[in-house]
Formats: structure tokens, C-alpha cells, sequence
């Protein structure tokens, strides 16, 4: 009973985990696990049509890159991108070492960028996870209630101290599930608030008060302090790691 129970929370810590991929903030091959599109009869998963490239230095930590298996896929893959993540930014780049006259699609693959998480994102995206945070937490409660119930059935007959300490590890387990719950949300807000710093410290003053503006915001209502400089952009490109057909959810 007491291994049900553990893999019952983990299965909804799992399941919370992956709607914290959803949220893109840093680039994540699991948000894209939920790729299909159909074609000519035929279903297509990301691992069907494309490796994934990684970038592993932190300034580009919010790219991945699709490398079509056949070029004939792009229209494919930007298309089946588009649906699951509208927010994605799509941009079509040139593989390292093509020449300038080269414009043919076999020259090509596609990068996604996330978005920037401005006032508007931040918030978004902060709501969101309050609300995966606490519909895990609440689904915890409703297990331990429910283990609770069943083992004290179970052992209604026996000795008490067997009762006890079959509650006390109900209880060991539920803390352990609701303490690897509160660190994953922690380290997800983190992540968020370290992009918004990104966002401010990359735009002006004026940038960040007319992106605000066109989201109905006003300098009262989001009285946060502005970088005095515009961060230098770095165009560097370098290494990636490459992802392929372990991004298969069995």
C-alpha cells in the first residue's frame, strides 16, 4: 500500500514538473514533447522529423534548434511548432560554415527563441505556477486522506502501535512528496525572476515603460527600478548539445 502511495505522488509531481516545462522560460526540450502533426495520413513526432540542438552557454540558454532529418520537413516543423507554442519566436538559420550565396533549404534549420519575460510574462507565468503549485499540493492532501483511511481500515484490529507507525510513514512520505514540491517551485520562480532581471537589464527606460503601456500598465502600478545601460548583446555562436530520440516519452 505504502509503494501505491509513493508512486501515486510522484506521478503527480511528474505531472506538475512537466506543466513547468510548458512555462518556457530557459529552452527545454521537454516542451516540445507534445509535437504532432499529421501528414499525408501519418502522425509525426519532433524525434521523427529532427534532431534538437541544446545551446549550452548561458547567454543563449533560451534557444533550441530544430535540424530537419529531411529539409523538406521545415514547413513541418514550423507549422506543428506554431500550435503547441504560438509564443515561440521561429527564425530560419543557416548552418555554421554555408556559404552567403547559399539560400537553398537544405542550407537551413530552424531555431526557437523563447520570450522575453517582461511585467506582462512575468506575471502570466508566475499565476501559472501558483496554480500547478497548489493543484499538486491539493492532490497530495487528497492521497494522504485517502492512504489514511484505507490503512487505518486495514489495521483497525491490530495492534495500535502498527497503526501509528503506518501513519507516521504516510506522513514521512507526503512531507518528503509536498518538500520536493516546494524546492521545484522555488527553483521554477527563480528562473522566472533571473529572466525578468534579464529583460530590464537588456532594455531602456523607454523600452520597458512603452512595453508596459502596451500591455495597459502604467509606471504606478509597476514601480520596479530600471538598469541605467542597455546590456551588450553577444552573437557568438557556439557548441551545442544535441538531443535526439531520448526526447521519446514512453
Amino acid at each position: 500500500m505504502l509503494s501505491d502511495l509513493h508512486g501515486r505522488l510522484l506521478g503527480y509531481f511528474s505531472m506538475m514538473s512537466y506543466g513547468y516545462c510548458q512555462l518556457c522560460v530557459k529552452a527545454d526540450p521537454s516542451s516540445i514533447l507534445g509535437f504532432e502533426e499529421d501528414e499525408n495520413g501519418r502522425t509525426y513526432r519532433i524525434e521523427d522529423l529532427a534532431e534538437v540542438g541544446i545551446h549550452e552557454e548561458p547567454e543563449n540558454e533560451d534557444k533550441l534548434d530544430l535540424y530537419p532529418k529531411d529539409p523538406a520537413n521545415l514547413a513541418m516543423l514550423a507549422r506543428g511548432m506554431m500550435k503547441i507554442h504560438p509564443e515561440f519566436k521561429q527564425s530560419l538559420e543557416k548552418y555554421t560554415g554555408t556559404p552567403d550565396d547559399d539560400d537553398s533549404i537544405e542550407s537551413k534549420y530552424l531555431r526557437l527563441t523563447m520570450p522575453e519575460v517582461n511585467d506582462d510574462r512575468r506575471d502570466v507565468i508566475n499565476t501559472a505556477i501558483d496554480g500547478l503549485d497548489t493543484e499538486c499540493k491539493l492532490k497530495f492532501d487528497a492521497m494522504k486522506a485517502k492512504y489514511l483511511a484505507m490503512i487505518t481500515k486495514e489495521l483497525i484490529n491490530s495492534d495500535p502501535k502498527d497503526l501509528d507507525e503506518a501513519k507516521e510513514k504516510i506522513d514521512e512520505l507526503v512531507d518528503e512528496a509536498n518538500q520536493m514540491r516546494e524546492k521545484m517551485t522555488s527553483d521554477k520562480k527563480k528562473e522566472v525572476e533571473d529572466a525578468y532581471q534579464r529583460y530590464l537589464a537588456n532594455h531602456t527606460q523607454e523600452e520597458i515603460a512603452a512595453d508596459r503601456l502596451s500591455a495597459g500598465k502604467t509606471e504606478e502600478q509597476e514601480n520596479v527600478a530600471q538598469p541605467q545601460q542597455k546590456a551588450p548583446e553577444n552573437s557568438e555562436s557556439k557548441p551545442f548539445t544535441f538531443v535526439g530520440q531520448s526526447l521519446k516519452m514512453d
